[in-house]
């Protein structure tokens, strides 16, 4: 999408429509317009913008402000520092490069979503100019995951492909899904042969499960580098033992 694109798409919300969907007067949206626009600024970025019921759009909106206000790599706005120069990070040993394109086409959601089949490569492929000693700047097993609502429709219908094995970690997939009972049919179907939830606490996920197996804590992670910090008791594994493990046994 071009700036022409982002122009039309945005054109039906006039200055009394966002003052009317918000609450705020329109002369305070046009203040703050003002500032952004004037004087350097820094969003906010992480995890606390993601955990909202309109985080996709508040993430496309402030990639969007970043871009067309120019408060991108200076001084007083948000910083676009890259990888590590000088050493390989968590995303060179993934070793995405390694799967066959026709494996990459075959993602759930590929079809409709061109980043989880070439785009990441397109988009890498830019960022190698900037940083040219990582294969992949964007983590691959972060930003080129199968399509959730996909993978339901997958398993629910058969298309692209009949999926026969989920495997949920951490995720309340029924509770989340706006539509919950389409989830809970697609995770009971006949034609799935085996759920595996990897969970906390029982919920309307694990309920539809063959097998739950307990989860570690983050607190009981290997990431977390603290002097004192429990190993998991018990039968509990962390998410990346259990994962590497189904996937070895299937």
């Amino acid at each position: 999408m071009g700036f022409e694109d982002l122009k039309a798409a945005v054109e039906p919300y006039t200055l009394a429509h966002v003052a009317c969907e918000t609450g705020l007067s329109e002369e305070s949206i046009l203040a703050f317009a003002q500032i952004i626009c004037d004087s350097p600024c820094a969003f906010s970025m992480g995890l606390v913008n993601g955990m909202g019921k309109n985080a996709i759009n508040f993430e496309r909106s402030r990639s969007c402000l970043l871009a067309i206000t120019g408060n991108l790599s200076r001084p007083g706005a948000n910083a676009l520092s890259g990888p590590p120069k000088d050493m390989r990070s968590k995303i060179d040993f993934e070793a995405y490069e390694m799967l066959p394109d026709a494996i990459k086409a075959k993602r759930l959601g590929a079809r409709h979503f061109g980043f989880l089949a070439h785009g990441l490569d397109l988009v890498n492929e830019a960022q190698r100019r900037i940083w040219p000693q990582h294969e992949y700047v964007m983590a691959p097993g972060v930003l080129a995951t199968a399509d959730a609502p996909s993978i339901l429709t997958s398993a629910l219908l058969g298309d692209p492909y009949q999926t026969r094995v989920i495997l949920i970690q951490h995720g309340n997939v029924v509770a989340n899904n706006a539509d919950s009972a389409r989830a809970q049919r697609a995770l009971m179907s006949d034609e799935v042969s085996l759920v595996v939830v990897q969970e906390l606490n029982h919920n309307a996920t694990t309920a539809c499960a063959d097998i739950v197996l307990p989860a570690a804590h983050w607190l009981e992670k290997s990431y977390m580098f603290v002097r004192g910090c429990p190993s998991p008791p018990g039968q509990i594994r962390r998410c990346g033992t259990t994962a590497y493990g189904s996937y070895r046994m299937l």
